[in-house]
């Protein structure tokens, strides 16, 4: 839903550690990853208790993902203050 699929790294590390094989975990990545109308329900569960409609949320799931840096905050301001002290730090 989010674009990002948790299974990738975990077949990736059982294929690597030779418990189990490629084909195995290409066929395991076409399985949904869970129950579509279990989905449903979490859907209606989550919508209730943010107060809003299912298609209100479907809407914001819809929306393009935001990064932190779309927010305030002082991750500038530090980023400035480690580059002083690194440069201050070489002499």
């Amino acid at each position: 839903m989010f674009g990002y699929d948790k299974r990738l790294a975990h077949l990736s590390s059982l294929i690597k550690s030779g418990q189990l094989s490629r084909e195995a975990a290409l066929e395991e990545l076409q399985q949904p990853t869970y129950d579509p109308a279990l989905q449903e329900d979490d859907k209606k569960f989550v919508a209730k208790k943010l107060g809003v409609t299912v298609a209100e949320l479907e809407e914001i799931f819809a929306r393009p993902n935001k990064d932190y840096t779309d927010y305030a905050s002082y991750a500038k301001l530090f980023d400035i203050g480690l580059r002083v002290k690194r440069a201050i730090t070489k002499l």
